[in-house]
């Protein structure tokens, strides 16, 4: 027997599957991504070594959002910015880039903008010494808030003491005679300093004849040894330039006495001191000066007059002294200087005056002696 019920369970199945079949269409797809948000959208940098820290949303094709995709970072400039994996940007370089946020491949990304701004200037050196008539290139460095390098600020240079020194647009410094000056370098609203001495090439020389001839004990030694210009030391006569001219430390006559009083020197007269190109006389007489005339005051070819008289020099005349083409007076009497006159001192054309007496010098008076003929 059929039972009448089992039409009805047939057409009831077939209605299931044919609702399922429907259906079929309306299955949600799985979620990919479709759009990367950089945030923030731009970085801007005023100094290198400067930070951003990106972020990346990854969104679905219905813009909702996915989590756990994988990002991966790159700079489209990495002479600009670099950035890390987790999208940390650091600025390396002035210019503009693009920080790139990629999800499968997908990608997003945000502009960054290096412009470095200076925060503080300097000149270098800061500080240095100058030789008399030399020249000094300094050069200038505007540095941004972590201190790295502004490339092509322009700078205006100046002097404080265009008396001392002078300073071009390229930062050449020129030593014009002695003294301290300050350079100044300008950019924008920053100005940076350097200080510059300016000392005579004279100076060493006259250092060593210092230290040579005991100096410190001298009776009369103002201001040598510091930072004046050599004008203001005792004895020294310099031109504007800071050249000596004059060394004049002789001892002096006492009228009440009647008597020579010394100056205090002693020791040897140093070599150094035929390197004063400049000099015109040097009058060291009546001092306790010892050992032998140094053979390079012949060097001292502007010199008119040499006073060496009433001091204990011995050994022999030199006679490069007769290449001294300008002297016009030579005194080296009151010594202990031995040997011949040499001949070559018939070659002074100019000398007015000759004292050699109370030495130990032997032989004939050379004939050459009888050309100088300025002789008084």
């Amino acid at each position: 027997m059929i039972r009448a019920t089992q039409p009805t369970t047939c057409v009831a199945l077939a209605c299931i599957a044919w609702v399922c079949g429907c259906g079929g269409d309306s299955v949600a797809s799985p979620p990919q991504p479709t759009t990367v948000r950089v945030t923030p959208a731009k970085g801007e940098f005023a100094a290198l070594g400067e930070t951003v820290q990106f972020s990346a949303q990854v969104l679905d094709q219905r813009g909702d959002q996915m989590g756990g995709t994988a990002i991966t970072w790159v700079s489209d400039s990495t002479g600009v910015a670099t950035v890390s994996g987790s999208g940390l940007a650091t600025a390396v370089g002035n210019g503009t880039a693009r920080i790139i946020a990629t999800a499968e491949a997908v990608s997003g990304s945000a502009i960054v903008e290096v412009r470095q701004v200076g925060r503080s200037a300097v000149v270098l050196p800061a500080a240095d010494t100058v030789i008399l008539g030399d020249s000094l290139r300094l050069s200038a460095e505007l540095r941004d808030a972590n201190g790295y390098p502004v490339t092509d600020a322009q700078y205006r240079w100046s002097s404080g003491d265009t008396q001392v020194v002078t300073v071009d647009t390229r930062g050449v410094v020129r030593a014009v005679s002695e003294g301290v000056a300050e350079i100044h370098a300008t950019t924008g609203s920053l100005t940076s300093v350097a200080r510059i001495t300016v000392f005579s090439p004279d100076r060493a020389a006259l250092v060593a004849f210092y230290h040579a001839t005991n100096g410190p004990n001298w009776i009369e030694n103002e201001n040598w040894m510091t930072e004046v210009p050599l004008r203001g030391w005792h004895g020294v006569h310099a031109n504007a330039g800071g050249r000596v001219l004059a060394l004049r430390l002789h001892g002096h006559y006492d009228i009440q006495s009647g008597t020579w009083n010394s100056l205090g020197l002693q020791g040897k007269i140093p070599p150094e001191i035929g390197s004063l190109a400049e000099l015109k006389i040097l009058s060291l007489h009546n001092n306790f000066l010892e050992g032998a005339i140094p053979p390079e005051l012949g060097n001292l070819a502007k010199l008119e007059s040499l006073a060496l008289d009433r001091n204990e020099l011995s050994g022999t005349i030199p006679a490069v002294l007769g290449g001294l083409a300008n002297l016009e007076h030579l005194s080296l009497y009151g010594n202990t200087l031995e040997g011949a006159i040499p001949p070559e001192l018939g070659k002074l054309a100019k000398l007015e005056s000759l004292a050699l007496h109370w030495n130990e010098l032997s032989g004939t008076i050379p004939a050459a002696v009888g050309n100088l003929t300025n002789l008084k």
